[in-house]
């Protein structure tokens, strides 16, 4: 129920709610604490919402999901922000640029900016860059995002609590 379709990746939000990003639904979906749906059959949608995958809560409640995109555009993503109540904030192309290319991986610091790891081969380029996003979906990095640093094909992200980035490398080891 809640329009469940390959999910893949979930967030829990300050009220206990899950958070489910649908890769190939397009859409995201919303359970209580006790597992009972909260979005419709199709989940929720629009917002640029593009084979979402890593998804995260901003302090604010806000629901970000970073979108992979669609393998015959060359897996071109873009960030989708929904707020609590699951009406998309983004548009129709959700936000883009920063360099954002075959993104999975998501984190948000303290000071609500998202974090975005671009790893994968996208028409035929590997991305190994990190995106930074400001509160309102403006790219805070340029067209290439944050590269070296050793970064090989970078997966999963966090923050600790002296607002440092951490990044894994699926090809680093």
């Amino acid at each position: 129920g809640g329009g469940l379709n390959t999910d893949d990746f979930l967030a829990i939000d300050s009220l206990g709610h899950i958070w489910v990003s649908n890769v190939y639904g397009n859409s995201l979906s919303e359970f209580s604490p006790t597992g009972a749906p909260l979005s419709g059959s199709g989940g929720f949608t629009g917002g640029g919402l593009n084979h979402p995958f890593g998804l995260a809560i901003d302090g604010t409640g806000n629901i970000w999901i970073v979108d992979v995109g669609d393998p015959s555009t060359g897996y071109v993503g873009d960030l989708s922000k929904f707020n609590s109540a699951g009406i998309a904030i983004s548009g129709s192309g959700g936000f883009i640029g920063g360099g954002l290319t075959y993104s999975q991986y998501i984190a948000i610091d303290g000071i609500n900016n998202v974090w975005i790891s671009n790893g994968g081969t996208a028409n035929g380029v590997v991305a190994n860059s990190i995106s930074e996003f400001g509160f309102s979906g403006t790219p805070l990095t340029g067209p290439s995002g944050f590269t070296g640093g050793g970064l090989n094909d970078p997966g999963g992200v966090a923050i600790d609590r002296s607002g440092n980035v951490w990044i894994a490398n699926y090809k680093n080891s």
